[in-house]
């Protein structure tokens, strides 16, 4: 039987006011609130992760992208470039918007068999796929609701001949037209080795449509999906691949952001599991059970998430990174020069629980930035206050670290404070905890408007917990990624100490993680 958790994990992230962050260049990465080991922009507006794709070694990651600000804005592909999802090199722009169409989400492949005859017989063709939003039509569309203008949003294709350098747009765009609707967007591409074609997951108002090719420029619809998880809000950046559990046993996978609706309010991501034939995309009969739908993530800053393309044949795993924001208050956190970051990147595995598959989302391994490591086993250091054992971080001078553990026992504590004996409520504070009955994990945010806090439900043992705290977030891997929790804060005061209690004979590991900047 599987054993019941004891005590609630609970992290209260007190929001208070905050500094002005220095705008000076010389300060690039370093500024307060700034993330450490967490890809975000040298500066300006970014959102939804773009075009993954792995080729000769690099992990190129796009993202929407607005220069001139830090609120959203004219929308362009930003590019960078990583070895090891770990450190990144900024790129150049790479599409531009074209007066009023702006350049929304989508993905790209490598058309190694230049099918789409793109190519310059040198090196195969990289084509990104992505939404044309025409900023005129939707203001007429908004003005009249006249249906000659509903047409805002088509798909087009910009595509390279020199690696991911420089991208031309294909002269007979669109390659899919707007079949009359206002949302239809973020063209997710797949290739199928089992069925040899090329697939495109889109998003449109509460659904996903399916499409297929031979040779990347001509497309056909196939089917659609909908009907099933949440479903109040606009469906976005879906992506749809197969996956093969230990066993050797494929699914298939559907990613389905939604704008709002999420399980702890405003952006989110949920998956579904199941089967495609080649046309339609059937969810396992059993895999929702009794709950309305599965998420990503259950914290509030992960969203519109989706993975590379091009990294294995093997289908034992896929790589994965979200946009680290929420779109109830992205445009509205205390940073200046630049706004947002990526979550960590994450190993997304198949796994089967009892009669139900599951996906885990692992953090990758961050060995390379870890710059010192600490590893206590709990039950010899039990002399503070009886069952209590603290890590004072002003003798570590960190703000950025990852906290390990295996945990023993089922009853469990660990807060991060700004103080050792008494805590100051105009900072924040983070508590966790694990109850028997409730069997949930809780997190407390700086945004009092929207959220304080936030709740997850999880039935097995918490054998295992990693913690990777950044310079303006906490990100929580329950049980090797079976449940994740992801969400921002901003401090008055950092943090200079972290309580646990409750451990007996866990063992704790905690390492400093060096900026990648």
């Amino acid at each position: 039987m599987i054993s019941k958790i004891k005590n609630i994990i609970i992290i209260l992230l007190i929001f208070s006011s905050c500094n002005k962050v220095e705008n000076n260049t010389q300060n690039t990465y370093k500024e307060k609130y700034r993330p450490q080991f967490h890809f975000s922009p040298p500066s300006g507006w970014m959102n939804d992760p773009n075009g993954m794709f792995y080729l000769n070694g690099n992990y190129h990651l796009f993202y929407q992208h607005y220069p001139e600000d830090n609120v959203w804005g004219p929308m362009h592909w930003a590019h960078t470039v990583s070895k090891d999802l770990i450190h990144w090199e900024n790129k150049p722009i790479a599409i531009y918007p074209d007066g009023n169409n702006y350049i929304f989400s989508g993905s790209a492949i490598v058309d190694t068999e230049n099918k789409s005859g793109l190519g310059n017989g040198e090196n195969p063709p990289i084509l990104a796929f992505y939404t044309n939003h025409d900023m005129f039509l939707e203001r007429m569309w908004n003005e009249t609701k006249e249906d000659r203008y509903i047409h805002v949003e088509t798909q087009h294709i910009a595509y390279s001949q020199d690696l991911g350098n420089t991208w031309i747009k294909y002269d007979k765009n669109p390659v899919i037209d707007n079949p009359g609707f206002r949302d239809y967007r973020d063209p997710k591409v797949t290739w199928s080795e089992e069925y040899k074609k090329w697939f495109i997951a889109l998003a449109s108002r509460d659904r996903i449509i399916f499409y297929l090719s031979e040779n990347l420029i001509d497309w056909e619809y196939i089917s659609e999906f909908t009907g099933l998880g949440e479903m109040n809000g606009v469906w976005e950046c879906p992506d749809l691949f197969p996956l093969v559990d230990e066993d050797g046993k494929k699914k298939w996978v559907l990613f389905v952001s939604i704008n709002k609706s999420s399980p702890n309010g405003g952006s989110g991501t949920q998956y579904f599991i199941g089967d495609f034939n080649g046309k339609e995309f059937i969810v396992d009969e059993n895999f929702l059970g009794d709950e309305k739908s599965i998420w990503i993530d259950y914290g509030s800053d992960n969203y519109a998430g989706v993975t590379w393309n091009n990294t294995s044949d093997n289908l034992k795993f896929r790589k994965f990174i979200g946009w680290m924001s929420n779109w109830k208050y992205g445009q509205l956190v205390p940073t200046s020069k630049w706004r947002s970051a990526m979550t960590i990147p994450r190993n997304v595995t198949l796994i089967k629980e009892s009669d139900r598959y599951r996906l885990k989302f692992s953090s990758i391994n961050l060995q390379k930035i870890e710059s010192t490591s600490y590893e206590e086993t709990v039950s010899s250091q039990l002399n503070l206050e009886e069952s209590l054992n603290r890590i004072l971080l002003s003798e570590i001078s960190t703000d950025s670290f990852e906290i390990n553990f295996k945990n023993n026992k089922e009853n469990l504590s660990i807060k991060f404070s700004s103080g050792i004996f008494e805590i100051d409520r105009s900072n924040f504070q983070t508590e966790t905890g694990f109850d028997d009955n409730k069997r949930t994990l809780e997190l407390g945010t700086f945004r009092k408007r929207f959220i304080n806090k936030q709740t997850a439900n999880f039935k097995s043992k918490v054998s295992s917990l990693e913690i990777l705290l950044d310079n303006s977030s906490i990100e929580i891997f329950v049980n090797e990624g079976s449940l994740v929790m992801s969400d921002v804060f901003f401090y008055n005061s950092r943090f200079n100490v972290i309580e646990f209690s409750g451990l007996d004979d866990s063992l704790i590991e905690h390492q400093v993680l060096e900026s990648i900047w």
